[in-house]
């Protein structure tokens, strides 16, 4: 309790120079817990968007032709009975022979329709939703039920500022059909894309309006964390064996994760090089302020000395002061980081693909750490100088 009581009275001695140590250590823990938040949210940021363009990792995709001859049952139970295999995600998509396209009100003549096109319309069944990233903007993603008409739409942002958001009705229209179909908009997702999108039920059109969509070809989506292309394909074969279709498609992955894996490694180490340069800038800042104390306080160090004061009791006054203050700095950046990532997660869009942060505990427990080490490794030099003072030549300076 004395030493305490000394390290104390100690701080108070230069309080001038003790808020300006503080005040360098505080930018140092500070900026190596931004530039931990900070990386990691950038990452986040890559992450996100190549799960929203590619799938999560790992997407791998299949792609088959369908033989004219395929019936309208046989379509339907081939999206209603995806293979099944625990800890997957499997999706596929239907791309139909002509193109369809949306309406904003219903059209009899197909020369009309050719005037509304440039949206692009995907037909999705399985899990399509959870193989890429798609936050939702409004409303909820697509029943794969076979539902009868109205049917369901899920648009993204860009198509739904031109179209709508939920609640707004549109038509589906084809090439050479002189049919408009009545579609509910039953949600809005953010998918990234530039282009305006819409998603619906392939399952349910292929069930109720095979004279609209008459696929070409069908895309499996395989999404599992570490799956292995032979995996996918084997699998698959036995489905597409089942199914009477061709073996002959490639497995190929889409998700561009593994792209990214260099250059965030590389990102990581710049943000920690720049970490580490904070801290020692603020570790020499903290030495030099320390030196400079001793020298100005040689004549009380040695009178300390005379009255009977060990080397020792002189290091842990002296290093034992500067931890407490790191501790008082470590716990006042804790409560700014807090603060920061409170006004931080309120910027981001409720419908933004990035996963806002919670608080940086791994951040805040290296700062706590750094602001310790910091503090020792920039008062234990002060110290071990402070102690070797000779007490005849201090005073006689």
């Amino acid at each position: 309790m004395t030493g305490l009581r000394q390290m104390v009275a100690d701080l108070r001695v230069h309080p001038g120079r003790n808020v300006l140590t503080a005040i360098s250590l505080f930018l140092g823990v500070f900026a190596v817990m931004a530039i931990i938040v900070t990386g990691d949210t950038v990452k986040e940021v890559f992450v996100a968007t190549a799960e929203q363009q590619g799938g999560r990792s790992a997407t791998f995709a299949r792609t088959v032709s369908l033989p004219p001859t395929t019936g309208q049952a046989d379509l339907v139970d081939m999206m209603a009975h995806l293979p099944v295999v625990p800890g997957v995600h499997l999706g596929c998509s239907a791309a139909p022979a002509e193109s369809v396209f949306p309406l904003t009100s219903p059209v009899s003549s197909a020369a009309a329709q050719q005037e509304t096109t440039g949206i692009t319309v995907t037909f999705v069944c399985g899990d399509y939703g959870s193989v890429y990233r798609l936050p939702m903007s409004q409303g909820r993603w697509l029943s794969d039920a076979s539902a009868v008409a109205p049917y369901e739409v899920v648009m993204n942002k860009n198509a739904a500022s031109t179209l709508g958001g939920v609640g707004t009705q549109v038509w589906l229209a084809g090439e050479t059909t002189n049919t408009s179909f009545p579609v509910d908009v039953v949600g809005v997702v953010n998918d990234g894309a530039p282009q305006p999108t819409l998603y619906t039920s392939a399952r349910a059109w292929f069930a109720n309006a095979p004279q609209l969509v008459a696929p070409s070809t069908l895309t499996l989506l395989w999404q599992e964390p570490g799956a292995a292309q032979t995996q996918v394909e084997s699998v698959t074969n036995d489905w597409l064996t089942d199914r009477g279709l061709s073996r002959d498609s490639a497995v190929t992955q889409t998700d561009t994760l593994a792209g990214f894996q260099g250059f965030i490694a590389v990102m990581q180490w710049s943000f920690a090089g720049v970490a580490g340069l904070s801290l020692a800038v603020a570790a020499l800042g903290i030495v030099n302020v320390g030196l400079a104390s001793v020298r100005e306080r040689a004549h009380e160090l040695v009178i300390r000395r005379a009255i009977g004061a060990s080397k020792a009791s002189i290091v842990q006054m002296i290093v034992g002061s500067s931890l407490l203050l790191a501790v008082f700095v470590a716990a006042v950046s804790a409560v700014v980081a807090w603060v920061g990532l409170l006004v931080f997660r309120g910027q981001i869009a409720y419908d933004s693909p990035i996963v806002a942060p919670g608080y940086p505990v791994t951040a805040a427990v290296v700062g706590v750490s750094v602001s310790v080490v910091t503090a020792l490794v920039g008062s234990i030099i002060p110290g071990i100088v402070a102690s070797r003072l000779q007490p005849g030549l201090a005073l006689r300076d």
